[in-house]
């Protein structure tokens, strides 16, 4: 065997032996520390082995960001339904009517393609540019006291909007998007 092998088996069972720390870390402590075991939960997984590895790559790197912005916009959807729901009933009354009618419209397309709906609840079929017009319609009754100002909300959700885009629809994000995704980020919760 040759020093190199040596190096290359030392350093697997070093690997070893932090992924098995690790994995006791994340379970004493109950928390996601970022290290999760991949298991193939389809049949699907083979089909990726076949994929090139430069496209499995940009999904890793992509990942975090869609991540990131399925936080977001849940936490906004779950902010605007706390608020909302202390006024009582509150869909389709404090929602405007084209949204609730867009809102219906997607799901009956879903019931109508046999699909399982995505939820009972009609939020989660808004947009988040819609999120957003339900927090300017509902600013005075119920938004004023949670965030800072209106036009800066607008502004930074109109900007997340956008860069929501090639997050969701599978486009690699270039560094200055990813910038630009990470301040609008930040500028949102300094409004809260």
């Amino acid at each position: 065997m040759t020093k190199a092998e040596d190096r290359i088996r030392l350093f697997t069972l070093n690997s070893i032996l932090i992924e098995t720390d690790l994995r006791k870390v994340q379970v004493e402590i109950d928390e996601d520390i970022g290290h999760v075991n991949i298991e193939p939960t389809s049949d699907m997984t083979s089909y990726f082995d076949t994929l090139p590895n430069a496209l499995k790559t940009e999904a890793n790197a992509m990942a975090k960001h869609y991540v990131s912005f399925y936080c977001l916009e849940n936490n906004i959807r779950r902010i605007i339904e706390d608020l909302l729901n202390e006024k009582g009933e509150w869909w389709p009354e404090h929602i405007p009517d084209e949204i609730v009618k867009a809102a219906k419209k997607t799901q009956e397309s879903e019931i109508a393609s046999g699909v399982t709906i995505r939820s009972a609840r009609m939020l989660d079929y808004l947009t988040f540019g819609q999120l957003s017009e339900v927090i300017k319609h509902n600013w005075k009754d119920c938004f004023e006291t949670v965030f800072s100002d209106l036009n800066a909300v607008q502004r930074i959700m109109s900007d997340l909007n956008r860069l929501r885009g090639p997050i969701a629809h599978c486009c690699l994000l270039p560094d200055d998007e990813i910038g630009r995704l990470e301040l609008a980020v930040k500028d949102l919760m300094r409004q809260l």
